[in-house]
């Protein structure tokens, strides 16, 4: 920053305001921290160090008194603001989120143009402990992972080795095919220290820098020609858990592909060893290739491993052959004294294993992981590198596995003793490691709640028809009744008037037989 405009900026910062308006930068910052719930009201006049136009409508200036990020509501605000500008800034500084409060600028006014100030050379230590907050900084280090932020897709982040420390750099100009060519190059960041809850949607803790112009990257050393001129991963556990080991760099490792966990995650042998590399992409190679990777150096505490790792084929290496052993749930689980306890020597070795099918994947899944049921254990089974595997296979049946024993473990982190072992899978190679010794029983629970409610809908059935026949028959016995009754009413009353008739033609017999003949022919 030149000498005018930084003496123009503090003499602007003096000027005494009787309205109770915020004017310097340390005066925002005072309140930004204060976690104040009611919004306060800024004036300030200082110089721009970042542009606005950045993805994050945001931007840093500088006073004499400090720096600070400035948010912006309006778009039309963030126009013609470029580093080195002297503005004055007015707004609300406003409660936003985790009692923390942001300067929103309402108008912003360029007072005078002027040159792109001049970054601090920083170290990381100094960058990690807030020592440089919101300023314009260069940083020097190597590069040791790329990639594109899969939350946000404007940001591309930078992993820096800076001694012993490790460094994140973030910029929303960089293209991820970039990145990926600056991986083991040495480079100078220039860039403004941010907080990494202000960088993006993510809410982390600690300090970043972010770096504006793609230009702002210059490459000091170029990266190894290849990629895989790297050191080798042995040698390295005493090393990789020391509080000082925080940069290490990528390192390679050469081994054959025992299993594969997944698309990104393999278990290799090596010459002395088990690896677990966790791939950054690429498509995994088939087991029992040969390979060579290399990544980002880790541990489980059992073993040491690679993250965001590439790899490319190798020339065979002469490794024992590893011969599969017979194991009980019980001896991989539990002690002798039957307490949890997972048997870590196992790990990466072929076992051998009986138990019933207890669930099989869904299809839509497609990641081939069943359980087995074996000395009232549930075993994870992975099949996801032999899904043909599953083909036949039903629930309830009893069947060997043979597989690659792996064991889910976390890496070590400085805040863990030690990292925990999650769970136990038997890894399938081929289709060939399942072998069927009792199919599934036709009774299996579907079926058979199948065959339940079709014994209820015949039973509801035959409830129901006995039901409309004894209704049929009560209706058929009320209309024998009602003719019944009908028929013996008619003929009584028909018996009485021939009787009538009778006597009427007997009265008159003597003194008039015609009439006697009428009455009896009626």
């Amino acid at each position: 920053m030149s000498l005018p405009i930084i003496l123009i900026a503090a003499l602007l910062a003096s000027i005494p305001t009787t309205d109770g308006k915020i004017t310097t930068v340390a005066e925002l910052t005072k309140a930004a921290y204060a976690g104040v719930r009611h919004p306060q009201p800024f004036d300030i006049r200082a110089t721009a160090l970042t542009r606005a136009d950045n993805g994050m409508n945001a931007f840093i200036v500088k006073d004499a008194s400090g720096a600070i990020t400035i948010r912006i509501r309006e778009p039309r605000l963030n126009q013609d603001i470029n580093p080195g500008d002297m503005l004055h800034i007015k707004g609300l500084a406003e409660f936003e989120f985790n009692d923390f409060v942001s300067p929103f600028a309402e108008s912003i006014v360029v007072l005078q143009h002027g040159k792109r100030p001049e970054p601090l050379d920083a170290t990381a230590t100094e960058i990690l402990s807030g020592r440089h907050t919101d300023e314009l900084v260069r940083i020097v280090g190597t590069v040791v992972d790329g990639f594109q932020d899969e939350v946000d897709p404007r940001f591309v982040f930078l992993t820096l080795s800076c001694g012993h420390e490790v460094l994140t750099v973030a910029s929303e100009r960089l293209k991820p095919e970039v990145a990926d060519k600056l991986v083991n190059a040495t480079v100078a960041c220039v860039g403004t220290v941010s907080h990494y809850r202000d960088i993006g949607p993510r809410r982390r803790l600690g300090f970043e820098v972010h770096v504006s112009d793609k230009n702002d990257i210059p490459v000091l050393r170029a990266p190894p020609a290849d990629p895989f001129e790297v050191p080798e991963l042995k040698g390295l556990i005493h090393d990789i858990t020391h509080p000082g080991a925080n940069g290490l760099r990528r390192r390679r490792i050469c081994g054959r592909v025992i299993a594969v966990i997944s698309r990104s995650t393999l278990l290799l042998q090596t010459e002395d060893d088990f690896s677990t590399v966790v791939l950054a992409g690429d498509e995994p190679p088939a087991c029992g290739e040969t390979v060579e990777a290399v990544g980002l150096p880790e541990t489980d505490f059992y073993h040491l491993n690679l993250s965001r790792a590439i790899w490319r084929k190798a020339k065979p290496l002469a490794l024992p052959e590893l011969q599969p052993k017979t194991r009980t749930a019980a001896q991989l689980l539990t002690d002798d004294q039957g307490r949890r306890k997972f048997d870590i020597r196992s790990h990466g070795h072929i076992v051998r294993i009986v138990g019933t099918v207890r669930d099989l994947p869904a299809p839509a899944n497609g990641n081939g992981i069943f359980n087995i049921l074996s000395d009232g254990f549930l075993i994870p089974v992975n099949a996801s590198a032999a899904l043909d595997a599953l083909e036949g296979l039903g629930v309830g049946a009893e069947i060997e596995v043979t597989g690659v024993c792996f064991m889910v473990t976390e890496n070590w982190r400085p805040q863990a003793p030690f990292p925990h072992i999650r769970e136990m899978e038997i890894v399938l190679r081929t289709a060939s490691d399942i072998r069927v010794l009792r199919s599934a029983p036709w009774w299996t629970p579907g079926r058979l709640l199948v065959v339940i409610g079709l014994l209820f809908a015949a039973t509801l059935g035959l409830f129901f028809r006995n039901r409309l026949q004894k209704r049929i028959a009560r209706l058929k016995m009320a209309d024998r009744t009602r003719l019944a009754a009908e028929l013996h009413d008619s003929l009584a009353q028909n018996l009485t008037g021939v009787s009538l008739q009778i006597d009427t033609a007997v009265r008159v017999s003597e003194s008039d037989p015609a009439a006697m003949q009428a009455h009896l022919d009626t």
